[in-house]
């Protein structure tokens, strides 16, 4: 024997609570879509400045690491030195 009043109560509740779920669901999603999409734009925009490419100036080189600045150096003076020792160079 069933009550005709409870039964609807108990679905109104149910459809309450899939409702519920339904936009905590969306709002999840649509978190997530934002995030991903914040976390696409800094990585491409850390990526393109890692590449050599800021936002400003897209022909703009990247500055060489100290290592290489000291390998540069290092090269340009056993050159002087090969030059100085052929007499190329009158220092």
């Amino acid at each position: 024997m069933t009550i005709p009043g409870k039964s609807t109560q108990f679905h109104k509740k149910e459809e309450r609570k899939e409702r519920i779920l339904k936009s905590e669901r969306s709002r999840k999603e649509k978190f997530n879509e934002e995030e991903q999409s914040v976390y696409r734009t800094r990585y491409l925009r850390i990526s393109q400045v890692a590449k050599g490419k800021s936002d400003c100036d897209p022909n703009q080189k990247r500055q060489p690491t100290s290592k290489q600045t000291h390998n540069m150096r290092v090269q340009r003076g056993t050159k002087r030195k090969e030059e100085k020792k052929r007499g190329k160079l009158s220092k």
